[in-house]
């Protein structure tokens, strides 16, 4: 399943922001993620309030940090007028509304009423060439045909980019 932002992993509501503390974000969908640490934003579906502001987030409610982020409320998601759906649906990393709505759908048992967040990240995250691994301390090493993103256990390998060659180290 694909809700990117899977809904019901909002922290409780801590009644959106005042300048106070923010609870962390999760994101236990693996879409939603991938989506935030690939391009830096996703916009999330939430069916209740949070706070909104600086906070970081994590893969799922015990899990540890991730990285930091921000969460901006975008607006509610009423039921009767679903184009805020239609508006942001490539931001939430979908090819169309109906799909969101359908992964909305499958996660909740129904289409509810709930709110849209903007979450965006500083941190670019990249897979490594090698290991297929993603981390924001991923890096191009390596000139010329042997441009390589490697992370940085892979870097430490022979032939990786210790010597700043690069080059192909898994084999």
């Amino acid at each position: 399943m694909s809700s990117n932002g899977d809904p019901g992993d909002a922290e409780p509501d801590e009644g959106g922001s005042s300048g106070g503390h923010v609870g962390p974000i999760v994101f236990s969908d693996p879409d939603a993620r991938r989506r935030l640490e690939q391009s830096g934003e996703v916009v999330t579906f939430r069916t209740s309030q949070r706070t909104t502001g600086e906070t970081w987030w994590r893969k799922s409610r015990t899990g540890e940090k991730m990285g930091d982020c921000r969460v901006e409320l975008i607006g509610p998601v009423d039921s009767s007028d679903r184009s805020a759906i239609r508006d942001y649906h490539r931001d939430a990393g979908f090819r169309s509304a109906r799909e969101w709505e359908e992964a909305i759908e499958e996660f909740h048992g129904e289409l509810p009423e709930g709110y849209l967040y903007r979450v965006t990240s500083d941190e670019i995250w990249a897979e490594c060439e090698s290991c297929h691994t993603y981390s924001p301390e991923v890096a191009t090493v390596g000139r010329g045909p042997n441009v390589t993103n490697l992370c940085p256990d892979c870097r430490r390998l022979p032939g990786g980019s210790q010597s700043g060659e690069g080059g192909d180290h898994a084999e």
